[in-house]
This record gives C-alpha cells, structure tokens and sequence, in this order.
C-alpha cells in the first residue's frame, strides 16, 4: 500500500540540561497508525560505539570510541516507551521504532555530550545515569 507522510517537528532547547525536545506531527494521506524510526547514528565519528537500550524507561543511549586527543561523544534518545514497537538497527543507525497516530503529536528527547566538556561525563556510566535520570515529559502541548 502506498502512502504519503510528511512531518511537522518543533525544537526546544531546555535550560539546565543536554536534551532537546522534540514535538512532532506526522501527518498522512491515508487512515490509521504508522511506525516511526528515530535513531542514532551507528559511526558519527567513523567508528561503532556502545548502545544502552532500556526498553522500560525509553531510552536508547550511545556512548562513541575514544578519539585520541578530542575525547568521546555521547548521544541519546528518550521517547515514550509506551509507543514503542521495537528496538532495531540498520547498516547505518540505531532505531527506535515508534507506534504514531497521524494527526496527533508526540514528544521526544533528543541529546548530546562530549567527554572533554564542562559537564560531568567522563565515563559511559556517567551518561547513563544522567540519560535515565534525566526529567522528561511526554504530553504534547496544548493547541495555540
């Protein structure tokens, strides 16, 4: 079956933390429920990292190889896990792959570190903790 979508996606950039949130509005020429991948890239620096899944609380967190003198990156999602259908991963990313109903928005949390910045994460420990701890919430807001 074919099917057109197209994506409306709003950015907030919270004080006080390393997450983004995202509001997104998947819209659709046809009825029903779709899924949706929001991921992480496999090699953002060139080479495999280190995937966290906690399928419980949401969470997909990518802790990157140490790269010599400039440190390793860190990269994460936290998305409702109530509309998750699957964790997966392709030649190039890590998935999440979320249940959507076209028309109505939902929110997820997308965020970043570097091991030689001014935050606390030295270690993939370190940013894990950080990622579960982190405070989200999931409810779209209100129509303006």
């Amino acid at each position: 079956m074919n099917r057109k979508v197209w994506e409306t996606r709003r950015f907030t950039l919270p004080m006080g933390t390393h997450f983004t949130r995202m509001v997104s509005t998947i819209r659709s020429d046809k009825p029903g429920p779709l899924v949706v991948g929001i991921g992480i890239a496999r090699k953002p620096t060139g080479a495999e990292g280190e995937l966290t899944v906690d399928r419980a609380r949401g969470v997909l967190s990518w802790w990157g190889p140490e790269e010599k003198a400039h440190g390793r990156m860190a990269i994460a999602l936290r998305f409702d896990p109530a509309m998750l259908v699957d964790v997966v991963k392709d030649a190039d990313n890590h998935l999440a792959l979320l249940r959507v109903t076209p028309g109505k928005p939902f929110v997820y949390y997308s965020g970043s570190a570097w091991s030689l910045g001014n935050g606390r994460f030295r270690t993939r420990a370190d940013w894990d903790r950080y990622v579960a701890a982190e405070k989200v919430a999931f409810g779209a807001p209100a129509k303006r």
